[in-house]
């Protein structure tokens, strides 16, 4: 498959590969540039950076229980880098970075899932790669990267099972949900969203009612799944994931 960056066949086509490789290359090299002309760390990577020492040493979060309201997956793998002995300012950045890089791509991916023309599409893809915003998360010590790595995944899985009537990419789509979740609790603002989509797409007769029970079947295994699959990974206990919902509660509430 090949590229017409003017869409109307007059433009110059390059193949499908390249584009990739060269705008995730763009992509880093933008996020990394970045990174080495202002390498700041937030008050909220001051924090993570914290945990990540105390997790290495055995201290988190048995002996700090306030830090249960921070979802898990981003300060585990900081812990894990200062256990290997890695700096872990240096070590975090290049792991956002490396995912910030990933997602002009996904972006594009997901503008031609839902039948946008590739000259649109493309032009999509390049805007992620340079827009302000998604440059300094993807530098920043932040678990915006990761979570929008894995949010986005789930956002195409979702669009190709859609458009290939595959229920098994529901699957792939409640596993990153997961894991988006163990980023930042915002992602479970997808459970809503595909399910309204879903019934949405029901309603409207665009699929059979035992179809719509079938994905969001699949779509909820994948949720268990894959939140089972990462708390085994993060080497976390039930007891851990109840700490974690509690502490998020009191968080938000106030309690």
């Amino acid at each position: 498959m090949r590229i017409d960056f003017c869409g109307d066949g007059t433009g110059r086509k390059i193949s499908l590969w390249y584009f990739g490789a060269f705008l995730v290359l763009f992509s880093f090299l933008v996020r990394y540039f970045s990174y080495v002309w202002d390498p700041v760390i937030s008050r909220d990577g001051i924090l993570y950076l914290q945990a990540a020492r105390q997790l290495a040493d055995g201290v988190l979060p048995e002996n700090r229980p306030e830090l249960f309201y921070i979802s898990p997956l981003f300060i585990r793998l900081l812990g894990q880098y200062a256990a290997w002995g890695w700096k872990v300012e240096t070590a975090g950045a290049l792991t956002n970075i490396i995912a910030g890089a990933v997602i002009p791509v996904i972006i594009w991916a997901i503008a031609r899932a839902f039948g946008m023309k590739n000259k649109w599409a493309v032009w999509c893809g390049v805007l992620a790669a340079v827009h302000p915003t998604l440059v300094a998360v993807s530098y920043e010590l932040q678990r915006e990267s990761l979570y929008l790595l894995f949010c986005l995944l789930a956002i195409l899985c979702a669009a190709m099972a859609c458009g290939r009537r595959a229920a098994w990419l529901w699957g792939g789509a409640g596993i990153l949900t997961a894991a988006g979740t163990l980023c930042r609790y915002e992602a479970l603002e997808l459970v809503i969203l595909f399910c309204a989509g879903i019934g949405c797409a029901c309603f409207l007769k665009c699929c059979s009612l035992r179809e719509a029970l079938k994905n969001l079947s699949f779509y909820f295994l994948g949720c268990v799944f894959g939140g089972i699959l990462f708390f085994c990974l993060l080497d976390l206990s039930a007891g851990d994931f109840l700490n974690y919902i509690t502490g998020k509660v009191q968080a938000v509430f106030r309690i």
